[in-house]
């Protein structure tokens, strides 16, 4: 059993370092990071994207579903546009 505080600590730290450590099969592709990865804040095509999910090897119908969920809708542009000019002065509570 421990007892030493620091050995508890370090214990501990290489356990979790361990337990939430990126498992190899998502160290690659669509989980890399940096000009390797995916770019989650502007996206890319949806060719890019199926090259970069290949090695989960789900269904085209599924890669199919997941690419639609995650496009933005098409007046999303629109949308925020309005609001920018909206909240531009902010609302009076009266």
């Amino acid at each position: 059993m421990l007892e030493n505080p620091l050995d508890i600590h370090l214990s501990h730290t290489e356990h979790y370092r361990s337990a939430l450590a990126i498992s190899l099969q998502h160290r690659g592709g669509i989980h890399a990071e940096g000009p390797e990865g995916w770019n989650w804040e502007s996206g890319g095509t949806k060719e890019e994207f199926l090259v970069a999910r290949h090695h989960h090897h789900i269904p085209a119908k599924y890669q199919n579903v997941i690419w639609e969920a995650t496009q933005p809708p098409l007046q999303a542009d629109e949308v925020r546009d309005e609001l920018v000019v909206s909240f531009d002065v902010p609302p009076l509570i009266s």
